[in-house]
């Protein structure tokens, strides 16, 4: 009984990441279709200029969350190693 309740368990969960993926798929999809024709729009209204300072705007914040997440992890001195104590 506790071997189909494991399968059960492993079925579901394995359902659940191919449909994950699926959805991650179709929006995928769904942005490299929707924004050529979102700028395409905005060249048509003139609207362009203010759809790319938003663009880098939002480049900007995610830019200082970054900075701001990195800010306390110490510098690497090689950066083809992680970490540089592992060659010490």
């Amino acid at each position: 009984m506790a071997g189909k309740r494991v399968t059960f368990l492993f079925t579901t969960l394995w359902g659940m990441v191919l449909r994950w993926r699926a959805v991650r798929k179709v929006a995928i999809c769904a942005m490299e279709i929707g924004y050529p024709v979102a700028i395409a729009a905005e060249l048509a209204t003139g609207m362009f200029f203010s759809l790319a300072a938003f663009h880098l705007g939002v480049l900007a914040v995610l830019g200082v969350w970054y900075w701001l997440d990195m800010r306390d992890l110490p510098a690497r001195n090689d950066a083809r190693c992680p970490s540089p104590k592992l060659w010490e």
